[in-house]
């Protein structure tokens, strides 16, 4: 790459795929993101596959706007936040952030927010274990149990089948069917928690959904009204529209219709028992 031009990385999770082009700061070619850590990061999520999005980043020192990320307007879009900003006309994006991967991986996550939902889905706070074919979810906020729970039990075997972790932080939940017949499919994302596994673009079909809670290993039923509470202060949405937020819970409540939520209670201890738990599937017709 001659000095001055930007490196390229085309990221993609899902249905979602982004050309990110990292520009050098002004003024001073060879300063800015680094592109080689860029790649390392987002490695098992780079693509060659035609981006949806492209999206220039220009680096700068300081702040742009409010403390917490806003997406607003209804086509041209634009997102500020305190360190970092961006504005999406049709398939163009451009952006400008602090040099910094941590600032990069915010941008990142608010534009791949904003067009899960834009992709007939939406990102939680979860992490998921894919087992016998199923990409079960564990919903939690902060401190809620994600990261230790994909480390205990990602990447063992458990009667002959292994235990994937898709994240341990945020995943894309889609519907591939429609909405009289809802299809989900739960995809991992590049933005990982603490729990820095080898990770990759996988995806498998929906199976359950478990809000965490701290305690001895158990399972206990929860009322509709208190599992959606729950897993709308899980939702990723920096939106300002009153028409994406309704898409997105909508989203939400009918894969609460066809996959039940129950609380998951787990102090760390018994993976088996968790095991056993991810095998009895509840789908409703």
């Amino acid at each position: 790459m001659r000095p001055g031009r930007p490196s390229s990385l085309t990221i993609t999770s899902g249905p979602i795929t982004v050309e990110a082009r990292l520009h050098p700061v002004p003024a001073r070619p060879g300063k800015g993101l680094d592109p080689a850590r860029a790649r390392r990061r987002y490695q098992g999520f780079l693509t060659s596959n035609q981006p949806q999005v492209v999206a220039e980043l220009t680096p700068f020192r300081g702040e742009t706007g409010a403390e917490d990320a806003a997406v607003t307007g209804s086509g041209p879009f634009a997102c500020s936040a305190e360190r970092f900003s961006w504005e999406l006309d049709g398939p163009r994006c451009r952006g400008r952030l602090n040099a910094n991967p941590a600032d990069l991986d915010s941008l990142l996550r608010t534009l791949f927010a904003h067009l899960a939902v834009r992709s007939n889905g939406v990102i939680l706070h979860a992490a998921s274990l894919s087992f016998g074919g199923r990409a079960h979810l564990f919903v939690g906020v902060s401190g809620a149990g994600k990261t230790t729970l994909s480390r205990c039990l990602g990447g063992r075997t458990f009667g002959g089948q292994k235990v994937a972790t898709l994240s341990d932080e945020l995943v894309l939940l889609t519907n591939e069917g429609t909405a009289a017949s809802p299809r989900f499919r739960v995809h991992s994302t590049p933005f990982w928690g603490e729990f820095r596994m080898p990770a990759n673009n996988g995806s498998a079909p929906l199976g359950r959904i478990f809000l965490l809670a701290k305690g001895k290993a158990k399972v206990a039923p929860l009322a509709a009204a208190q599992a959606q509470a729950r897993l709308l202060r899980c939702l990723v949405c920096f939106e300002r529209s009153k028409t994406v937020l309704s898409s997105s819970w909508d989203l939400l409540l009918a894969a609460l219709a066809r996959h039940p939520a129950a609380e998951l209670s787990w102090d760390g201890k018994d993976a088996e028992h968790i095991v056993e738990i991810m095998r009895q599937e509840r789908t409703t017709p």
